[in-house]
């Protein structure tokens, strides 16, 4: 069964990366995509970017507490079995694919897929909350997983994701098929937010103030540098570049501030 928001090609970005704990805030998620899963139970899919992080958060009707079955704590044993939910990554150009579930209780799974088996040497590096809200009856489980462990090729990925209950024997998924990388969504992942991940460094004298920024993700982005003269002075400022470094002049008075330099792990096509 495929969710009703299938065509969307953007991942949101969101400001900030949520709080894996098991609850859905609306104003962690609000930027979202949110999907209803097509079976009728009231369960609900949340995902998005964060420029760090692939983030996935879905709620189900679960009816009690008591009924949710999550046992497995070993690090990749059976969580498939528990209460859990799926999330596939297919890199296009890329054989096979990688899959992470994540129980209730945060105990993860995670293997590389290839055409032969699962290699469970490979790690995810996923973080993962299950939380229950009485009134509702909503168990809630939340994952992060790393996108440079994913590395996706030319900012694109393939990505499919599901759920289980145990009790009721059934399953859902949306964004493609599972375990078939050829049919997942493909989503272009669009550039983070000019936030302060991407400033880099500030530097003050008496009459300027520079801050310069690079975008980590996306090296193929110039660097750039605001500049301002303090007090409302008038008068040209000078800047000269000299390798990572943006010289900044003004009167008699110059101010040197750096660049950070970092590949984008897409790009490594790892």
């Amino acid at each position: 069964m495929i969710a009703m928001l299938m065509l969307a090609t953007a991942l949101p970005i969101l400001p900030e990366s949520p709080k894996i704990d098991g609850k859905v805030d609306p104003g962690e998620w609000k930027d979202a995509l949110t999907f209803d899963f097509d079976h009728g139970r009231g369960a609900k899919g949340y995902l998005a970017f964060t420029g760090k992080e692939f983030v996935f958060a879905a709620r189900m009707k679960h009816e009690n507490r008591e009924w949710i079955f999550s046992h497995v704590t070993d690090h990749d044993s059976g969580v498939y079995d528990d209460d859990s939910v799926d999330l596939y990554f297919a890199v296009p150009g890329r054989k096979g694919f990688r899959h992470v579930i994540a129980n209730y209780g945060g105990t993860i799974y995670d293997a590389n897929v290839s055409e032969v088996r699962p290699d469970l040497s490979w790690e995810s590096d996923a973080r993962a909350a299950g939380g229950f809200d009485d009134a509702t009856g909503l168990m809630t489980i939340e994952v992060a997983v790393p996108v440079d462990v994913i590395a996706p090729a030319d900012g694109k990925v393939g990505i499919a994701v599901g759920y289980f209950i145990k009790w009721l024997q059934y399953g859902d998924e949306a964004f493609g098929q599972r375990a078939k990388p050829g049919t997942f969504t493909v989503f272009e992942l669009d550039k983070p937010y000019p936030d302060e991940r991407i400033v880099q460094h500030k530097v003050e004298g008496p009459l300027l103030r520079a801050v310069a920024h690079t975008d980590l993700l996306w090296d193929d982005e110039p660097p750039r540098v605001d500049i301002s003269v303090k007090g409302g002075q008038k008068g040209t400022v000078s800047v000269v570049m000299k390798g990572d470094t943006a010289v900044c002049t003004y009167r008699d008075e110059t101010v040197e501030v750096k660049f950070r330099r970092e590949t984008s792990p897409w790009k490594e096509g790892k």
